[in-house]
């Protein structure tokens, strides 16, 4: 897993100066986690996490990895059509229209035209957002999941 280190959002730090540390050396950043999972880890949490698709499934690390590009290039295909794909308790993903319209550029003050643009909107499911917050991570639909605190 990559970690990538970020100064802190403006209004987000504990100092004067945004994202930098009043009581450590002058002009320190504050370091603040961000981890990104590449899709080869992805492919090895999931063959790690869930062993039964290996045993009784009988899917090698190699069936895995195909079937998660799968499920990725047909949510792509999906999207570039312009479909919504709602995912209960996950989320759903959308494409956004934004038309286009007439900038400034600040420098020399000249009109520009910027294009109309699609681009892809996703919204949390209830579940995701409160496994988020709660620290839990996903557990998954509430209807399919057991209870919390049942063994």
């Amino acid at each position: 897993m990559y970690i990538m280190y970020t100064k802190t959002k403006p209004g987000k730090s504990h100092s004067r100066k945004p994202g930098f540390c009043l009581t450590c050396s002058p002009n320190t950043p504050i370091p603040r986690k961000t981890q990104m999972t590449t899709r080869e880890e992805l492919i090895q949490q999931i063959a790690r996490k869930h062993p039964e698709l290996r045993h009784q499934a009988s899917m090698s690390p190699k069936e895995i990895a195909q079937a998660v590009y799968l499920l990725l290039d047909t949510l792509a295909d999906f999207l570039a059509a312009g479909e919504r794909i709602e995912l209960r308790g996950f989320g759903a993903f959308s494409i956004h229209f934004r038309p286009g319209r007439k900038a400034r550029n600040p420098r020399t003050g000249e009109a520009v035209a910027v294009p109309d643009r699609r681009f892809i909107h996703f919204r949390p499911g209830r579940d995701l957002r409160r496994d988020v917050e709660d620290g839990s991570g996903y557990a998954g639909p509430a209807a399919l999941a057991p209870e919390r605190g049942s063994p």
